[in-house]
Formats: structure tokens, C-alpha cells, sequence
């Protein structure tokens, strides 16, 4: 698999992703709908994950791997929340790193400090 970036992997696996946040009470995941520019990214969270990200603001977002085998994106990054015109709670995630992910040893060859079949996405 040749060096990709987030912008064009997400062309293929949608802007609905899982936002993994945790609070006091534990890890939470909630369902959002993304939107990417640059290495930004700006969401709608679940009320509780809203709270969660106001005690700790650092976040994954996961895609699933699209066929079985495939590889999953996943992406960490920094939260700040602000309030909408709806009054809901807006996120905008700085990204840290976002990586193609499965399952299984890393490929003979490749360099990297993940033990799995993780890739870099530029």
C-alpha cells in the first residue's frame, strides 16, 4: 500500500466516523458525521462525549475497516468545543496522527514503531 493521505482514504470510507472520548465515568463512543480541512477536523459530539472532552481533550476518531481484513483509519488528535447557533456543542479536532490499522504482524520490510499492519496517512 503506497503512502495516502486522510483527505483521499475518506473519500472511500465516508465522513461518518466513531469518536471515542474518555470522562470520570469511563470510556465513551458516540457516531459523527465529519468534516476534514487540512489536518482539522470539526464534528457534532454526543452530549456526553461534549462533557467528556471538557476534562480531557484529547480524542480518537475510528473508521472501520470497510471489507473484512481491511484496514481501519484511525486518528487522535486535541478537542476544543464552542457552541453552535443551535446551541449544541461544536468540536474542532487538531489532528496528532491518523494511521491505516488492522489486525496482524507488521509486513516484513516496513518501518514504524506499531507492531501491527499500521501506515502512516500523510
Amino acid at each position: 500500500m503506497t503512502k495516502q493521505t486522510l483527505e483521499s482514504a475518506l473519500q472511500t470510507f465516508g465522513d461518518e466516523a466513531l469518536l471515542l472520548t474518555v470522562g470520570d465515568s469511563g470510556p465513551h463512543t458516540c457516531t459523527v458525521s465529519v468534516e476534514l480541512i487540512d489536518r482539522t477536523i470539526t464534528c457534532i459530539p454526543s452530549q456526553t462525549s461534549a462533557g467528556n472532552i471538557k476534562t480531557q481533550p484529547n480524542i480518537s476518531l475510528v473508521w472501520p475497516a470497510i471489507e473484512s481484513g481491511g484496514y481501519a483509519i484511525i486518528a487522535n488528535g486535541v478537542t476544543v468545543l464552542e457552541a453552535d447557533e443551535a446551541g449544541f456543542s461544536r468540536a474542532t479536532i487538531q489532528l496528532t496522527k491518523s494511521v491505516f490499522h488492522r489486525a496482524g504482524p507488521r509486513p516484513e520490510g516496513r518501518e514504524g514503531l506499531c507492531s501491527s499492519d499500521c501506515l502512516e496517512l500523510v
